[in-house]
């Protein structure tokens, strides 16, 4: 299929936590997967859902579904989505991207490598060293396409596939949490010690401006078929 033909879609979203330089690994096994984790919103989930449910009701009219299906049921309200919640009950998206592709063709097993384009707010490729940055607070354009699949009677849905990402706003991941985070506060007059008072010569005092991610935050990957 071209990318014409593809039916894609792109959102807005405020990033959680990316892994989009190095695939995810769960419970110490490479899950051969990029990701990325957004907020976006209300509107918008509402119509991702909306999206979701009519790729997998158009799903179910296809050959593929129906020899995989065969005769047993299936509920449409428990399908999986790229609809997340996270221990306080707030929904975010997951969306992913296979890194290695393995198919046959003549009888032999070729592989061809994926990797997630990131282009700057002038369309210009963003390095792998910056994407690796890309912190929580990032604003990004996230290009993506719904993939329904059916694995068996516990695991079927519909999966968002990165297909390409825009920086619209960068903020570095630092790997350190922000004085905020750690439950400090600009204690102005009674502060008592101010860095600027000291003599540093040519070092640089380096500043936080986020707090890293949790892994918390990040849910274990679904066996969807790509």
């Amino acid at each position: 299929m071209s990318v014409d033909e593809r039916k894609l879609s792109c959102v807005r979203a405020t990033v959680r936590y990316q892994s989009l330089t190095k695939t995810e690994v769960w419970e110490n096994q490479d899950t051969n997967r990029f990701s990325v984790l957004v907020d976006i919103t209300d509107e918008k989930l509402q119509k991702l859902k909306v999206e979701c449910m009519e790729a997998w009701m158009a799903y179910q009219e296809t050959d593929d579904y129906k020899a995989k299906v065969k005769n047993r049921k299936i509920k449409n309200d428990a399908i999986n989505m790229p609809v997340k919640e996270d221990s306080e009950g707030n929904e975010y998206v997951k969306m992913t991207m296979t890194h290695i592709i393995e198919y046959t063709k003549g009888g032999k097993t070729n592989t061809f490598e994926k990797n997630v384009p990131v282009y700057d707010g002038h369309c210009k490729n963003v390095p792998k060293k910056i994407v690796a940055k890309i912190g929580k607070g990032s604003i990004i354009n996230l290009t993506y396409e719904l993939a329904p699949y059916f694995n068996n009677v516990k695991n079927y849905g519909v999966l968002g596939r990165i297909v390409g990402i825009q920086i619209i706003k960068y903020v570095e991941y630092t790997g350190e949490p922000s004085p905020e985070k750690l439950g400090f506060e600009d204690l102005g007059d009674q502060a008592g010690f101010d860095i600027a008072d000291v003599d540093m010569g040519d070092d640089q005092a380096e500043g936080q401006d986020m707090a890293a991610p949790s892994a918390e935050e990040v849910p274990p990957p679904e066996d969807g078929d790509f």
